[in-house]
C-alpha cells in the first residue's frame, strides 16, 4: 500500500481543479490518496460546502466516479487572495499539519482585466499559497500551474524552452509597483514582450514563487 498522502486542492472550482480531482479520486487508491481539502471561495449567497456540490460535486467529470468519492474530500471556506487563506491560526495549523501534498491551479485566465486584478488572483493568490506550503512540517511537493504563454514568442521562430522567461525588469519590483497603483501596464507588457495582462501576471508569479520557493519542493 502506497503512503497515505493528504492534498490541498487550490482551483476546484475551475475547468483544470475539476480534473485534477476527478482524477486524484479515480487514481484515489493507486496513489494513496487519504483526502483531498479543496479550497472554495463562499460568496454572499453560497457557503463553499454549498458551491462545492452546485458546481463541482454535479460536474459530468465525476459521473463515472463511485458515489462516495465526495467522502474523501473536505471543503475548506478560504479565500486565496488573503494572508492564510483567510484562515483563522487554528484552523491553518491543524490543516497544514497534515498536508503531504499542494496543487495549486486556480487562477483568473480573462485577458482583458487589468494589470492589478490579474495579478491580484495570479500572483497574490499563489504566493499566499506558497506560504501556506511553508508551514507543511510533512510536505513532500508542491505543484503549482502556469503556462506556456508565461513565455513570449521568440521572434526567431526558435523553441520555447523549458525555463523561466526572460525579463528586463525586475519581478520583484513590478510586483511592489502594481501593488501601490504605480505600474505602467503598458511599458511593462510592451518590456516583456507579453501580449496582455493575464500572461504577464503568470509571469511575474513564476519568476517570484521560484524566488521565494526556500525550501518548499515546488
Amino acid at each position: 500500500m502506497v503512503a497515505q498522502k493528504r492534498v490541498l486542492l487550490a482551483g476546484v472550482t475551475g475547468f483544470l481543479g475539476k480534473v485534477v480531482l476527478s482524477e486524484l479520486m479515480r487514481r484515489r487508491e493507486e496513489l494513496g490518496v487519504d483526502r483531498v481539502f479543496v479550497l472554495v471561495r463562499s460568496t454572499r449567497n453560497r457557503t463553499a460546502e454549498s458551491r462545492f456540490a452546485r458546481e463541482v460535486a454535479n460536474s459530468t467529470c465525476f459521473a463515472s466516479l463511485h458515489p462516495e468519492w465526495v467522502d474523501y474530500v473536505s471543503v475548506v471556506s478560504g479565500e486565496l487572495t488573503s494572508p492564510n487563506i483567510d484562515l483563522e491560526e487554528g484552523a491553518l495549523a491543524e490543516l497544514c499539519a497534515q498536508l503531504t501534498h499542494v496543487i495549486h491551479c486556480a487562477a483568473t485566465v480573462e485577458f482583458d482585466l487589468s494589470l492589478e486584478e490579474a495579478t491580484d488572483t495570479n500572483v497574490t493568490g499563489s504566493l499566499n499559497i506558497l506560504e501556506l506550503a511553508k508551514r507543511c512540517p510533512r510536505l513532500h511537493s508542491m505543484i503549482s500551474c502556469s503556462t506556456c504563454y508565461a513565455v513570449p514568442l521568440p521572434t526567431d521562430g526558435s523553441a520555447i524552452q523549458e525555463k523561466l522567461a526572460d525579463l528586463p525588469f525586475s519581478a520583484e519590483a513590478a510586483y511592489r509597483d502594481i501593488l501601490a497603483g504605480r505600474a505602467d501596464q503598458a511599458a511593462l507588457l510592451a518590456q516583456s514582450g507579453l501580449p496582455n495582462t493575464y500572461t504577464l501576471s503568470k509571469c511575474l508569479k513564476e519568476h517570484m514563487m521560484a524566488a521565494r520557493q526556500g525550501s518548499v519542493p515546488l
